[in-house]
């Protein structure tokens, strides 16, 4: 008879893993549900979230290089992965970064975003695929991004009144 695996596991797995798939969809389910210029509005932002947060990224993970905690622990993660740089997490940038874009226009929507990035973050540090530094450095790039973003398209967009 085969030994069953913990229930625990195999859910961190599969959050760890797919869940932050939800965060584009919950995107999108925002985008085509406001007025079309406030959809102008958040496909600027977006861009300049994108931008910003893939320059920090990159310059994060070159000025500060991080073992993944299934490399240090020398166990298998949850999820096959390989043994690079794991500062900072790609998929918290990711999700943080569209848990703030929709947060000025569907705020319930947010609420959700929130609670899968979170669950995210913690699936992936449970997996030994991250650790809580390059979970924390994640949230803080998608923060800065969108204020960043905030700031210049409130400098350079100007709705117009006509919808």
């Amino acid at each position: 008879m085969k030994a069953k695996r913990p229930a625990m596991p195999i859910a961190t797995k599969l959050i760890a893993e797919y869940l932050f798939i939800m965060l584009p969809v919950l995107w999108t389910a925002v985008f085509v549900g406001i007025p079309p210029r406030d959809r102008w509005l958040l496909a600027i932002r977006s861009g300049i979230v994108l931008v910003f947060s893939i320059v920090c990224v990159k310059v994060g993970g070159g000025l500060y290089y991080e073992s993944r905690p299934f490399v240090v622990q020398h166990v298998s993660p949850l999820v096959p992965h390989v043994a690079d740089n794991g500062f900072p997490s790609d998929h918290a940038v990711m999700c943080f970064a569209i848990t703030c874009l929709i947060f000025p226009f569907r705020k319930r929507l947010a609420a959700l975003a929130l609670l899968f990035s979170l669950l995210v973050a913690a699936s992936r540090v449970a997996a030994k695929l991250h650790t809580p530094l390059d979970m924390e450095a994640g949230a803080l790039i998608a923060a800065v991004s969108n204020l960043a973003a905030f700031v210049i398209a409130k400098a350079c967009y100007t709705p117009s009144t006509d919808a």
